[in-house]
């Protein structure tokens, strides 16, 4: 049971980080609008989620690991 608990606490901070980043490019995007075409920001914040989601997946994958042993 513990250990189910701590994966939950992981998976809850590693959630908080993808909503942060996803704040960031927000913030990003009312930043750089009226300097960056359109289609190139969408292409930005599409890279950048991404990116996010695979560091989000990476991390909850080594805790999950590590949780194992």
């Amino acid at each position: 049971m513990d250990k189910q608990r701590k994966a939950r606490a992981a998976e809850r901070i590693l959630f908080t980080m993808l909503v942060a980043a996803l704040g960031v490019a927000g913030f990003a995007y009312e930043r750089l609008r009226p300097e960056v075409p359109p289609w190139q920001l969408v292409g930005l914040i599409c890279a950048g989620l991404f990116i996010t989601y695979a560091a989000y997946r990476l991390a909850l994958n080594i805790v999950l690991r590590n949780l194992k042993r």
